[in-house]
């Protein structure tokens, strides 16, 4: 119900989200808290496995050849039955929250020479 609301970064919603918000605004919606950052909340929830992801897990990135966390998206499943996994995110200022498709497969996110790379996974079940 967020897609197309504006990126800011640092905020927390309704109006507008930066990504950790976005994912901090989302689980206070169900009455869960999560840390606020990227990074502290993949340290701070426990680890998902890639072949176990479930819709509600988290997805964080890092800049390729980098270890610190800084995007983290939420996995929504595969909405088109395509075998992939799609996420929702706080992009950027340009694109806003969104929903990606296929982001095991998008060389963007993944793969040898992706820019912003899939970096690990978290939970909350």
């Amino acid at each position: 119900s967020q897609i197309g609301k504006p990126y800011v970064w640092g905020d927390e919603g309704p109006s507008t989200f930066d990504c950790s918000g976005l994912m901090q605004w989302s689980y206070g919606q169900i009455g869960r808290t999560i840390p606020r950052t990227a990074q502290t909340q993949r340290d701070g929830l426990p680890a998902a496995l890639a072949s176990a992801l479930q819709p509600g897990d988290l997805v964080f990135f890092s800049p390729r050849g980098r270890t610190a966390i800084t995007h983290v998206a939420m996995y929504i499943g595969d909405q088109d039955g395509d075998g992939s996994g799609d996420v929702v995110h706080a992009i950027s200022p340009k694109y806003g929250v969104q929903m990606t498709k296929n982001i095991f497969a998008t060389a963007y996110y993944s793969g040898a020479r992706c820019q912003l790379c899939i970096a690990g996974f978290a939970t909350i079940r």
